[in-house]
């Protein structure tokens, strides 16, 4: 159970970063092209380059969030914790 709570942040970490970077260089490929292969065509080059672009991203990405990230991991604390004392309820006239 520890472990799994430890490791939550991680995996929304590292899952975040390749979903985005998955999808910014597949929106890339749709008009660049190249990216997906139809049957009996041969494999550009450019695969390459799509591939190494994604990891890049991904790791980018995964940096970035764990640097900003890093001392909220269960939410954003500090909004939570400005609303505490303060009344909520509505104002009736």
């Amino acid at each position: 159970m520890i472990v799994g709570i430890y490791f939550n942040y991680i995996v929304k970490t590292i899952g975040t970063a390749f979903l985005g970077s998955f999808m910014t260089v597949f929106g890339i490929s749709f008009y660049a092209g190249h990216l997906i292969l139809h049957e009996g065509e041969k494999q550009s080059p450019a695969v390459w380059g799509y591939l190494g672009g994604m990891i890049g991203l991904w790791i980018i990405g995964s940096i970035v969030q764990w640097k900003l990230f890093k001392d909220l991991p269960d939410g954003f604390k500090e909004e939570e914790e400005a609303f505490e004392g303060s009344n909520t309820q509505l104002i009736s006239a």
